[in-house]
């Protein structure tokens, strides 16, 4: 018998999911026509009323009003999720302009910059000694002049 009540709760889930989406259309269409959710409401609160003893419920309210709350509660939610997705999202592009920005600023500077280290020898250094400027020059000779003039020698 166990085994029997088991596959009738396995088929009756997808007819109570298929019941729930034909309210849920119908309650949508009703939204429709009432003209809005407040309107809808009002209805919706009259019917319960009249049709049934919800609020003779002295708790009634409260529900009623706890089940608003956490409608509120789920829109505050997504927006707040919203709101973080597209503070990330500009986070993320503007940090993506900062090191385009700096890749460039790299890449002017490299190209300002001598390339090889002859160049950089043979640049032009300041000192100051004592309030006396002095200036040095590196130049760089390459290794086989060396050994010509030394052959001369």
């Amino acid at each position: 018998m166990a085994i029997i009540s088991d596959f009738q709760d396995d088929e009756a889930q997808p007819r109570q999911q298929q019941a729930a989406a034909g309210v849920e259309e119908a309650l949508a269409a009703l939204l429709e026509r009432c003209g809005g959710a407040l309107p809808f409401l009002q209805a919706a609160v009259g019917v319960a009323h009249r049709r049934s003893g919800l609020f003779r419920d002295p708790s009634a309210v409260s529900k009623v009003t706890a089940m608003a709350a956490a409608a509120r509660a789920e829109v505050e939610a997504e927006e707040r999720a919203a709101r973080e997705a597209k503070r990330k999202a500009e986070e993320a592009e503007r940090k993506a302009a900062a090191e385009a920005e700096k890749a460039a600023k790299a890449a002017a500077a490299a190209a300002e910059k001598p390339e090889s280290s002859a160049e950089k020898d043979g640049m032009e250094v300041d000192k100051k000694e004592e309030g006396n400027v002095r200036r040095e020059y590196s130049v760089l000779v390459p290794s086989s002049f060396q050994i010509a003039i030394a052959a001369e020698s």
